[in-house]
C-alpha cells in the first residue's frame, strides 16, 4: 500500500477503489493503472475525467509485486477490491490512515497517506518530470496546485543549479 503510494502519487480514495480488474494495466509496457473514480463514487476521479498513472522509476517493481501478491498472497474474497481490511470488506480511507498511524509510530515520524502523495509530486519535480506532465498525472486542475504539493529543498536547488551550469 506504502509504495503504491510512493510510486503512483495516488489519493488514498483512488487506491480505495482500486479494484482487480485495474491490474490489467500493470502487465502493459510501461505498466499503468486507468483510475476512473474514487471510494466515494466509482465512475468519477476528483477532477472528473479518468486519468492514467504511472510508476517512478525507483517503485518499477511494485506493478509485479502487485500482480503476484493479487494471484498469490491476496486473502480470499468475494469482493473484487484490490485491498481488504478482511475478506468480507473492502478496505477504507479510514483504515490506510490508521494503517500509516501505525507506520508513523514505529518509524518515529508524522505520516499519513496524503504526505505520501507531496512526497510523489516532490520527487517527480526534483528527477525532472516538466510540470505540465507532473499536473497531468496527478490530476490537478492547474500548476498552482502542482506547486502547493511541491516541496523544495535547499539541497535539492543547488543540485539542479549544480546539473545546469555550462
Amino acid at each position: 500500500i506504502v509504495t503504491t503510494l510512493l510510486g503512483t502519487g495516488l489519493r488514498v480514495g483512488e487506491l480505495c477503489a482500486l479494484t482487480l480488474e485495474h491490474l490489467d494495466g500493470l502487465k502493459a509496457r510501461p505498466p499503468r493503472l486507468t483510475i476512473v473514480g474514487n471510494v466515494h463514487n466509482r465512475a468519477l476521479t476528483k477532477s472528473s475525467r479518468d486519468r492514467i498513472v504511472g510508476f517512478r522509476d525507483a517503485y518499477r517493481t511494485v506493478p509485479r509485486e502487485l500482480l503476484e501478491w493479487a494471484a498469490h498472497g491476496r486473502p480470499g474474497s468475494h469482493l473484487r477490491d484490490l485491498f481488504l481490511s478482511n475478506p468480507d470488506q473492502a478496505l477504507t480511507t479510514w483504515g490506510v490512515e490508521q494503517l500509516m498511524q501505525r507506520i508513523g509510530r514505529v518509524a518515529g515520524v508524522r505520516c499519513n497517506p496524503h504526505r505520501l502523495r507531496h512526497t510523489w509530486a516532490t520527487r517527480c519535480a526534483d528527477a525532472g518530470m516538466p510540470m505540465f506532465h507532473l499536473q497531468l498525472l496527478g490530476g490537478w486542475e492547474s500548476v498552482e496546485m502542482v506547486r502547493r504539493y511541491y516541496t523544495a529543498s535547499d539541497i535539492e536547488a543547488i543540485n539542479s543549479l549544480d546539473r545546469f551550469r555550462s
